[in-house]
């Protein structure tokens, strides 16, 4: 029950955020639950700007009975333009790759084009 309050709260300081919002300075506004959805085992949230302009959300997995093996990545395009739809995210997220992409630990990292010839 505490990881279901501690992601509720990185979502809406995510929304604020992408809002626009100073989340580190004094807020005016007080954070409101935007909706929810279920994702099993969801581990950590970035959203990264790509060269294009848009916005990806994307949320790995770590699944603790099985450390050190393969786990799910998801991603969300535009994230910012679907708030009014939160509750529908869960049908809206891909996975990346295949079944199994990243190993733990698995925080989402971006890498710069100049790195591998091509944004990752």
């Amino acid at each position: 029950l505490i990881h279901f309050y501690k992601r509720m709260l990185i979502l809406q300081l995510l929304a604020l955020t992408l809002l626009g919002y100073n989340v580190s300075g004094d807020l005016n506004i007080m954070p409101r639950l935007l909706g929810k959805f279920s994702l099993s085992h969801a581990g950590f949230v970035e959203v990264y700007e790509q060269e294009d302009g848009e916005q990806y959300m994307y949320i790995t997995t770590f699944n603790a009975a099985l450390p050190f093996f393969h786990d799910s990545v998801y991603y969300l395009k535009s994230p910012g333009s679907q708030l009014d739809s939160v509750n529908e995210w869960g049908s809206n997220i891909k996975q990346l790759g295949g079944a199994s992409t990243a190993y733990w630990p698995n925080y989402p990292v971006q890498l710069p084009k100049e790195v591998l010839g091509y944004e990752g």
